[in-house]
């Protein structure tokens, strides 16, 4: 299982994944992370749109989405290491 630290606020303070070791590993972490976080997909939350972003020399998965209350919020992921890795 993964752990997880950072806000995910920003490209300075992203949600690092450590037990993780691929890229599908990667993407499940996130959605588990979302679901612990925010609640059920498409009940509590929904997923906006999913970019795939390079700054300065990282790779990050930046998950928009939108609270059941109409909020709306940007986390990110710092994927560096999995990136690419299957």
């Amino acid at each position: 299982m993964a752990k997880y630290s950072g806000s995910g606020q920003s490209f300075d303070d992203p949600i690092q994944m450590t037990e993780v070791t691929n890229n599908m590993e990667a993407v499940s972490a996130e959605y588990a992370y979302l679901r612990q976080r925010y609640g059920t997909r498409n009940v509590d939350w929904k997923l906006v749109c999913q970019y795939l972003l390079q700054h300065e020399g990282r790779t990050y998965d930046r998950l928009d989405i939108e609270l059941k209350g109409g909020d709306k919020l940007s986390i990110y992921f710092d994927i560096t290491p999995y990136f690419g890795v299957y």
